[in-house]
């Protein structure tokens, strides 16, 4: 259960998902919504745009990493985050993004937030995406992963 998150420790899950341009839109899975029964998860959605001189997104995944101690569980953030988008590592390492504004859009969204589809009786797995722009980001997070990543307070 936890490989299908980037983040897990014990009952909790914490999945980061970014997009590039103004827009809060996100690809999901029925393998990582809802949750399992017993499993609490947080979305953090990290909202930047690629630029000439800037951080990689496994850079930014390496941060949060950092963030949530080594004690946290992770999934292998580069090499996953390259098969996920059907790249090399290396052409994901040159694609950079503005970190400061990574840092000022981070929101936490709990997963019962979140747009899903209603799965019908015989369908196995969907994958869709879900816009979550018009969203009120979640006021505090579920999981200890996730409070960790909150945006402070200004």
């Amino acid at each position: 259960d936890s490989a299908r998150f980037d983040f897990a420790e014990a009952h909790e899950r914490l999945e980061v998902k970014t997009a590039v341009g103004p827009d809060r839109q996100h690809k999901f899975s029925s393998r990582q919504l809802p949750p399992s029964d017993g499993i609490d998860l947080d979305v953090c959605s990290i909202v930047t745009d690629e630029v000439l001189g800037g951080v990689s997104v496994i850079s930014l995944f390496e941060d949060i990493q950092n963030l949530l101690g080594p004690t946290k569980g992770s999934r292998n953030v580069g090499r996953n985050f390259a098969a996920y988008f059907q790249r090399g590592e290396t052409l994901c390492e040159s694609l950079l993004f503005d970190v400061q504004q990574a840092r000022d859009t981070r929101a936490i969204f709990l997963s019962d937030q979140i747009p899903s589809p209603e799965l019908g009786d015989g369908v196995l797995r969907a994958n869709w995406e879900s816009d979550l722009t018009a969203l009120t980001p979640a006021a505090s997070a579920t999981t200890g992963l996730g409070r960790l990543l909150l945006p402070e307070a200004k």
